[in-house]
C-alpha cells in the first residue's frame, strides 16, 4: 500500500480542489487586486478596457504575484496580499477538509501549494484580461499546468537566493501562524494513526 498525504492526493489527482480553489480566487482576486474602473470612465466599454488594462498590469512581468516592498525597499515575491487570503482560505479553514490537519502544513504553507493558487490567480487575471470582467469559465487544465510549471521556476529561483529565500520562508511561517490559530496540533505517531489511515481509505 502506498501511503500518500491529502495533499498530494489533491494536488495529483483531482480537478476538484483545484474548482474550489477557483471560486475563492474569484471573490478575492478583483478586490484584492482592484479590478475596478476609474470613477471618470463614463461608457461600459471605458470600463471594460480600464479592467483590462489594469488585469494586464497585473499580468506583465508576473506583477500580481508582489506584495509591499520589505523595510530594505526590495521586492516581496509571492507576496500579494490576494495570495494570502486565498492560500488561507482552503487550506487552513475550519471545516473538516481543511489541510492544516497535515504536517506538511502545520510549519509554512508548501511552495507547492501556493504555486498552484497562484496558477489560479493567474488564470483569473486571464479572464479579466480577455473579457473585462468575470466570466463562467471552468478551467482550463493545460493552461493552469503551464502557468503552474512556469510559476514553480519563479519560486525555486527565489528559493536559491539567500535573502528571498528566507524572506519567503519567513512569510509563509506567519500565514501558518495565522491559520493555525486555535488549531491543535497532533504528534506524528496521531497523525500516521488516524489522519493518514482515513485519506488512505
Amino acid at each position: 500500500m502506498h501511503k500518500r498525504s491529502m495533499a498530494r492526493l489533491i494536488f495529483n489527482d483531482s480537478q476538484m480542489f483545484c474548482s474550489e480553489i477557483k471560486k475563492i480566487a474569484v471573490r478575492v482576486v478583483p478586490i484584492e487586486c482592484e479590478l475596478f474602473p476609474p470613477s471618470a470612465t463614463i461608457t461600459e466599454a471605458e470600463r471594460v478596457a480600464a479592467v483590462k488594462t489594469k488585469a494586464a498590469a497585473l499580468l506583465d512581468s508576473a506583477m500580481f504575484l508582489r506584495g509591499e516592498p520589505d523595510v530594505m525597499g526590495r521586492t516581496s515575491n509571492f507576496a500579494h496580499r490576494a495570495l494570502k487570503t486565498i492560500c488561507l482560505a482552503p487550506y487552513y479553514s475550519n471545516t473538516t477538509k481543511s489541510l492544516r490537519q497535515y504536517l506538511e502544513f502545520q510549519a509554512y504553507v508548501p511552495y507547492r501549494s501556493l504555486v498552484l493558487v497562484a496558477a489560479i490567480v493567474h488564470s483569473v487575471l486571464c479572464t479579466y484580461k480577455k473579457y473585462g470582467h468575470d466570466k463562467s469559465v471552468l478551467l482550463n487544465a493545460e493552461e493552469v499546468h503551464e502557468a503552474y510549471n512556469n510559476l514553480f521556476n519563479l519560486i525555486s529561483n527565489v528559493s536559491h537566493d539567500k535573502y528571498h529565500s528566507q524572506k519567503l520562508d519567513n512569510m509563509l511561517k506567519g500565514w501558518v501562524k495565522i491559520g493555525m490559530t486555535g488549531y491543535a496540533i497532533k504528534t506524528a505517531q496521531e497523525a500516521e494513526q488516524k489522519d493518514w489511515a482515513v485519506v488512505l481509505d
